[in-house]
């Protein structure tokens, strides 16, 4: 079991449903439409003992959350309440049953109502590497000195996480870094 406390999206796999279908939200899927690839997505995992209850879980609060919780997704959220299975992962744990069951019996009241105020779908943020490949940089460290380094690729493969590589060069110094420094190009080597 992937939780790590007693909430709905405290639990590995759950996070997994809902960062799919909000990554459908941003590429402009509609609820709908999110809901049919998301369970094309995980097909497998619906019918799994421990995964399928927080499957519906998750589905039905991204449903909830964005304005178009299905009866059906509702109906197997209590189904699997009412009967057990989406407590069976905390049996062993009495302490965390109870805990459990009051987030689910909580949980399952919320989306019961239709949501007053439904969220917009997330846009994607387009996020672009902070340097280009050749730029040279000068770190001022904590203790006030200075070290030096230099962008060797910028990573534009996910929109929202754009990335640098960044090599270090061997130099420490209270004095900035000169051109020189990078145009010698003496690698920082872990040894």
């Amino acid at each position: 079991m992937g939780a790590w406390g007693y909430g709905i999206r405290q639990d590995d796999f759950v996070c997994d449903v809902i960062g799919f279908f909000e990554d459908l939200l941003k590429a402009g899927k509609s609820v709908a439409d999110a809901t049919k690839a998301v369970e094309l997505q995980f097909g497998g995992a619906i019918k799994d003992s421990d995964d399928g209850p927080l499957f519906w879980l998750a589905l039905a609060d991204m449903q909830w959350t964005y304005g178009g919780l299905g009866a059906s997704v509702l109906e197997r959220v209590k189904d699997d309440f009412a009967s057990g299975r989406s407590l069976l992962p905390w049996e062993e744990d009495r302490r965390g049953l109870a805990r459990r069951r009051a987030v689910l019996e909580k949980f399952i009241r919320k989306i019961g109502a239709p949501n007053p105020r439904p969220k917009k779908p997330p846009n994607t943020v387009i996020r672009a590497p902070k340097f280009r490949p050749g730029d040279c940089l000068s770190i001022q460290l904590a203790e006030g000195q200075y070290a030096a380094a230099i962008v060797l690729a910028a990573d534009h493969s996910i929109e929202e996480c754009g990335k640098n590589l960044v090599a270090m060069l061997d130099y420490l110094s209270g004095d900035r870094p000169t051109m020189e420094v990078f145009r010698r190009r003496k690698w920082l080597v872990l040894t």
